[in-house]
């Protein structure tokens, strides 16, 4: 296999591994962010290294340096993607004639409901109830088959009933 870390790279892993996931967890929103942080890191840093004439193990301040640099782009990439969903969902509400059919409360609500599922729920409703798809195409979209989607939407709006019952009655 090309290019595999040392034994002098691991070493130097272990030997850092602890302070480098405190810090990422630190810097993080999860722990599970934090666990793909530090193995992105490290990854950065050997793979630069190794790229190098004469590979090196570099100060364990790098990895540091790696680990803010990329958590500070993925809360920005998270802040952006919440910012857009917020803006998305105010505009799913409408109807295509344009006309608003749910209060603002009965918008929040349903979002809030939506958001409760399952994040594979969440994205088959999405797709199938807003964003018109089939459910042979979402099935090709998350890579499935098109029983798991049936499967999951069937959850998903059985859910939505039990925790949205009595709102909707217009």
């Amino acid at each position: 296999m090309k290019n595999l870390p040392s034994d002098k790279w691991k070493d130097w892993i272990v030997e850092n591994q602890d302070k480098w996931l405190l810090y990422a967890r630190q810097q993080s929103r999860s722990e599970a962010d934090a666990q793909d942080l530090l193995q992105e890191s490290v990854l950065a840093i050997w793979q630069q290294s190794t790229a190098k004439a004469e590979p090196h193990l570099p100060h364990a301040g790098a990895v540091f340096t790696a680990i803010r640099f990329r958590a500070i782009n993925w809360a920005r990439a998270s802040d952006r993607r919440e910012r857009r969903n917020e803006e998305y969902s105010y505009l799913v509400w409408n109807n295509q004639s344009g006309a608003n059919t749910y209060g603002e409360d009965e918008q929040r609500m349903l979002l809030e409901a939506l958001r409760a599922l399952p994040e594979a729920q969440a994205e088959t409703v999405t797709l199938k109830i807003w964003g018109g798809l089939t459910f042979q195409e979402i099935a090709d979209i998350c890579q499935c088959s098109i029983n798991t989607i049936t499967a999951r939407y069937r959850q998903a709006l059985l859910k939505l009933q039990r925790e949205l019952k009595g709102t909707f009655s217009k």
